[in-house]
């Protein structure tokens, strides 16, 4: 049997299979990103997950994270990985080829992902390349739920915040400056505390002040992204992640000015994904 599972900073969906792409059932765990998650950590995690009852028949398990772009975390995750699903063969990949995988549909794009960090690349069906690499959130991460995260913390430390919004944001969430700093500095994922406060940029998205900043978010990210690809402007542009889902309609209208042909949005990629692995036809990417 096979296991397929694509991982964000935030969220886990796994997909236990037949190798012709018949679903046996799915599963959801907290995110697991090898820069913020340790062996023992994940072990734990799978251990108190409904993947204990599936974890001798699983022989292939294929997994696309954030944070497995290089081979060190590939590795790091693989052996954690292989400790759990003990006769399984482990295949660990960067989430953008998930992203990538789930988006093509037989012509080149380029696909992003907008989720609680983010991320581009181009896929011509043969070849994935990106042009910009993703800073992650302290130094990139446009228009991803951490960025937005980030812009309204500041918003509200710095007194820009609309009144009516201060007042709606102070009845959500503990506003003491100390806690803050505690979860930013000594957390384990401080990119997911961040993305904790995008709920509150969608509920308000139609506030002038939040669609000023969702507005200018993702207008970087074009500029920073989107727009370094030469053919921006002439092969479509699909969109994965959750950010990307609730702000499909900004999206467009930036896409717009930027004379961009945007394309998909899809919320979560792995029923794509379970679809493009189990075709026989892709077996040479993976």
């Amino acid at each position: 049997m096979i296991l397929i599972a694509d991982s964000g900073s935030t969220k886990c969906d796994w997909v236990y299979c037949k190798s012709n792409g018949d679903i046996i059932d799915k599963y959801k765990t907290e995110g697991i990103n090898p820069n913020f998650i340790s062996k023992k950590e994940l072990l734990s995690l799978l251990t108190n997950s409904r993947l204990t009852s599936i974890k001798e028949k699983v022989k292939k398990l294929y997994f696309f994270g954030a944070g497995c772009s290089n081979n060190y975390n590939k590795k790091k995750l693989n052996t954690g990985l292989c400790s759990f699903f003990l006769d399984a063969e482990v295949l660990v990949k960067h989430d953008l080829e998930a992203a990538a995988y789930a988006t093509y549909n037989n012509k080149p794009c380029i696909t992003c992902i907008l989720g609680t960090g983010s991320n581009t690349c181009f896929f011509d069906g043969t070849k994935l390349r990106q042009e910009t690499p993703s800073l992650g959130f302290v130094l990139g991460d446009e228009a991803s739920g951490n960025y937005f995260g980030k812009k309204i913390l500041q918003s509200f430390y710095y007194k820009s915040l609309p009144e009516i919004l201060k007042k709606e944001f102070t009845q959500y969430f503990n506003t003491n400056s100390n806690e803050l700093l505690l979860n930013l500095y000594k957390s384990n994922k401080p990119n997911f505390y961040l993305a904790s406060f995008f709920p509150f940029i969608i509920k308000n998205k139609k506030h002038k002040f939040i669609n000023n900043i969702i507005l200018k978010g993702i207008n970087l990210f074009f500029e920073n992204h989107i727009k370094k690809y030469d053919n921006y402007t002439s092969v479509p542009i699909n969109f994965v992640g959750s950010v990307a889902f609730y702000l499909k309609d900004e999206i467009k209208e930036v896409g717009k000015k930027h004379h961009c042909n945007i394309n998909s949005f899809i919320q979560s990629p792995i029923k794509n994904l379970v679809k493009f692995i189990t075709n026989e036809a892709n077996t040479t990417f993976l």
